[in-house]
């Protein structure tokens, strides 16, 4: 009897009633429509739909014509009328959608004021609170994505896209990661506060803590922690942590490495790669750092560095003069800069005539190398440190001196110091040997003029044996027919002379005298080797004649001829 009583009482304030395929349980609840379960104070209440099931007070409250939904939690889809498929999990969750469909609202007001937004996943308490009409969303996290409005976007994390309105196709993952944007889309942040309070900007990837995080502009890459921080503008690409921190207006940047360009502000198109390369430089552009701390001290642009610190460059360039320095880090007025002894297989030179103009033949090259002071020298020891020059004794000229003789071969350096042009030294070199020959030639000649007139002088004086010092001595020329044969002899009026002279003789001759030693007649330029000449002798009278065979000046046989 107690147990019916129980039972009766019950049953005046719970209501549990299945109405053909609807199940409703609660006052209010909703019992129209086909296979709907509406559990719950007015849960359901003007449902008409169906496959319907909606838990919790109030939970579907104002569903008409829609169906495929599962609301669960007070006042969840409270504002549903036509809206499908949807599945809203927790108070208020989905509160204030309408007509949207296929949602996925799982939390404490997710979704709560979307109205017609569809293929959303919303999980989080105030995840998606303010998002209305976007489509295909995801967005898990505590009031992540709460005010988008935008579709396709992706928000994972606690304030991940919290204020994304209109921002469509953003990837954001990380607590607060993408937190300011509203507008910018095509993005992907992933790191905690990646992106933080970037506002706009689209085609940016941001991925580390704080990466990129007050950051704007479009079409950046950045990676690590506080890299691009503060950048503003578009196409950078910074990889490391701090890398590229202070930039703002600086464009078209690519920074790897640890801090490197950290302090870039406006410089564009800039290449730092290395642990902070660059790393002081902030309105430089046009440089390309590479290595460990390279160009860490340079402030300028259009320099190249590479180098292992900011202690050993390696290589120096500058893209404006087109210089570039071997060995070190300075400032030079020369295309190529070797700072210690260089060694190459080869040189060439570029000498085309078409590149030239007002030539002029080099004259008292002698004389002007005359003047020249070579000396030997060692370099002093702080020299060698600061310009890697090598040990040891070494020849050369000392520019100064060379100045004063030849100030073109002489220049002077950005710092003062004075270079010397070795390479055009060699014309003057060549020059001189030149006019040296030329005098050696005259010098000769005028020996070899002498020797005749010595040996002109001897015949006419009577003296014939001075031409060679013993020309008639018998031991030195026991045959006198061994190199010369006259036929025939005694002759008249003209003999045939065959006589054997050096191939390389210069300067064959034969040379008539009378018995006295006076010279009668020469015959000169003949052939040198085995050769014959016809000599006529019709100025000649008749009588004793000696006729010598001279050969460079050296007589080289004598025989006796008789005149008829």
């Amino acid at each position: 009897m107690r147990k019916l009583l129980f039972t009766l009482i019950l049953s005046n304030w719970w209501v549990w009633q299945t109405y053909g395929q609807n199940t409703a349980y609660g006052t209010g609840a909703g019992n129209a429509g086909t296979q709907n379960t509406s559990v719950g104070y007015y849960a359901g209440d003007k449902v008409t739909g169906y496959n319907n099931s909606f838990f919790g007070t109030y939970a579907g409250f104002n569903t008409t014509s829609g169906g495929n939904n599962f609301f669960g939690g007070a006042s969840s889809g409270y504002s549903n009328v036509s809206g499908m498929g949807n599945v809203f999990l927790g108070l208020s969750s989905g509160r204030n959608n309408t007509d949207g469909s296929y949602n996925v609202y799982l939390g404490y007001v997710a979704g709560f004021n979307n109205a017609s937004g569809s293929d959303n996943v919303t999980i989080g308490t105030y995840a998606g609170y303010n998002s209305s009409g976007g489509r295909g969303n995801v967005t898990i996290g505590r009031s992540a994505g709460s005010n988008n409005r935008a579709d396709y976007n992706t928000f994972l994390g606690y304030l991940a896209g919290h204020r994304n309105q209109t921002g469509t196709q953003n990837l954001f993952a990380g607590n607060d990661a993408g937190f300011g944007n509203e507008t910018g889309s095509y993005n992907v942040y992933l790191g905690p506060m990646a992106g933080h309070n970037k506002t706009d900007g689209k085609m940016n990837v941001f991925i580390g803590y704080q990466t990129g995080g007050n950051a704007a502009g479009e079409s950046n890459v950045f990676v690590g922690s506080h890299s691009g921080y503060y950048n503003n503008a578009n196409h950078n690409t910074f990889v490391g942590v701090n890398t590229g921190q202070s930039n703002d207006s600086g464009a078209r940047n690519l920074f790897m490495g640890f801090s490197a360009g950290n302090s870039n502000n406006s410089g564009s198109d800039n290449v730092y790669l290395g642990y902070h390369a660059g790393s002081t430089n902030t309105i430089g552009s046009g440089n390309i750092f590479i290595g460990k701390q390279a160009g860490y001290y340079e402030t300028g642009s259009n320099k190249f560095y590479l180098a292992n610190s900011y202690s050993n460059t390696l290589l120096y360039g500058d893209f404006t003069s087109r210089n570039i320095v071997v060995g070190g880090s300075l400032s030079s007025s020369y295309k190529l800069y070797v700072m210690g002894d260089a060694y190459a297989t080869g040189l060439w030179v570029s000498s085309d005539k078409k590149w030239k103009h007002e030539e002029k033949k080099v004259k008292g090259a002698l004389e002007v190398i005359n003047k020249f002071e070579p000396k030997s020298y060692e370099f002093r020891q702080k020299s060698k440190e600061r310009m890697s020059f090598s040990s040891g004794k070494h020849y050369g000229f000392i520019a100064q001196d060379l100045q004063k003789v030849m100030p073109e071969l002489v220049r002077e350096d950005a710092d003062g110091s004075l270079a010397i042009n070795y390479i055009e030294i060699i014309p003057l070199l060549t020059k001189a040997i030149q006019e040296l020959s030329q005098k050696q030639q005259e010098i000769d000649l005028y020996k070899n003029e002498l020797k005749e007139i010595k040996e002109q002088l001897a015949l006419l004086t009577g003296n014939p044996e001075e031409l060679t010092g013993n020309a008639f001595d018998e031991q030195q020329h026991p045959d006198n027919t061994r190199n010369m044969q006259l036929l025939p002899n005694p002759g008249r009026e003209e003999i045939k002379v065959l006589y054997k002279a050096n191939k390389k003789a210069t300067n064959v001759q034969l040379r008539i005298f009378d018995m006295q030693g006076r010279w009668k007649k020469t015959i000169s330029n003949l052939s040198p080797g085995d050769a014959e000449v016809l000599v006529q002798c019709t100025d000649l009278s008749a009588g004793m004649y000696h006729v010598a065979l001279v050969q460079d000046g050296e007589v080289m046989g004598i025989n006796k001829l008789i005149i008829e």
